[in-house]
């Protein structure tokens, strides 16, 4: 998890995670940067092309 795509609170603190929700529903701007932040991450660690890379290296060191 990274600060630019998501919001943490402490575990099982049911009012912090109410608190984190309303502060986002109130802060457009915030979620919207928080969603750019989710997106470049996500295409950053699970864009198909670097997974079938990967892939092929595990692949190729299995098979040596």
């Amino acid at each position: 998890m990274t600060k630019e795509a998501a919001v943490s609170f402490p575990a099982g603190e049911e009012g912090a995670l109410t608190d984190a929700v309303a502060g986002l529903l109130r802060d457009e701007p915030r979620r919207a940067a928080l969603g750019a932040g989710a997106r470049a991450l996500a295409l950053e660690r699970y864009a198909w092309d670097d997974i079938a890379r990967r892939l092929q290296e595990i692949y190729e060191a299995v098979a040596a």
